[in-house]
């Protein structure tokens, strides 16, 4: 994503620490980036940079080498190239020069074990809120679900959260459709609780927008 660098002192964001920041887009990504972390992780306990360099460059190979399911590891792989952990050429895998460096066993700046020492501080973090926090409760559950809450609650929540995602992305996406001819009816797929449908009912000449009866959803 392409950011406009320029300050504007006349906008309400102008004195923002980074006025380039408007999209809610950069908050998710710290929100999510425990992913990458985890991959990382992953990628060291299996020692995936040691048996690339070794020259178990194939998924095939690696796959034996690391003791891993194919299809799993193939997954892993993609996002660590991405990542910019390592590379892949015909099927063939190689690791970064960064990783090389510092991530491959026999290398003498190897530095695998520490970064995995950051993992330990994992549960720390988590208790961020209840350090802080004046509620005593200790007790608490940080915000967290898990399998043991009711189903309805976490289904609310998951509903409830793909809405407000929803409606950030109906930003974009009715502005693509603006310049676009359709006629209703319009089936609002993943949309959350409609807000797609929604976002381009107000833009609709017809102002109809279907939701999908079945699933329970609105018609605006």
């Amino acid at each position: 994503m392409n950011f406009d660098h320029s300050i504007r002192r006349d906008e309400p964001h102008a004195m923002d620490s980074d006025p380039s920041r408007l999209d809610y887009q950069y908050i998710e990504n710290l929100a999510t980036a425990y992913w990458h972390s985890e991959v990382l992780f992953s990628a060291l306990e299996l020692r995936l940079f040691s048996h690339i360099e070794a020259g178990k460059s194939t998924i095939q190979a690696l796959s034996r080498s690391a003791s891993c399911k194919e299809n799993g590891l193939y997954r892993l792989l993609n996002v660590m190239k991405q990542m910019g952990l390592i590379g892949e050429i015909d099927g063939t895998w190689f690791n970064s020069q960064s990783a090389r460096l510092y991530l491959v066993e026999t290398s003498p700046s190897y530095m695998g074990d520490f970064f995995l020492y950051r993992r330990t501080m994992q549960d720390n973090f988590r208790l961020l809120t209840r350090k802080i926090s004046l509620n005593d409760d200790r007790n608490q559950k940080d915000g967290q679900l898990n399998a043991a809450d009711d189903y309805a609650i976490r289904n609310f929540n998951y509903v409830r959260a793909l809405d407000r995602l929803a409606r950030e992305k109906a930003k974009e996406i009715v502005g693509i459709l603006k310049g676009e001819v359709w006629e209703p009816p319009f089936l609002d797929l993943g949309g959350g609780a409609g807000a797609i449908g929604r976002a381009i009912a107000r833009i609709s000449a017809a102002g109809f927008a279907d939701n999908g009866s079945r699933h329970g959803g609105a018609r605006n």
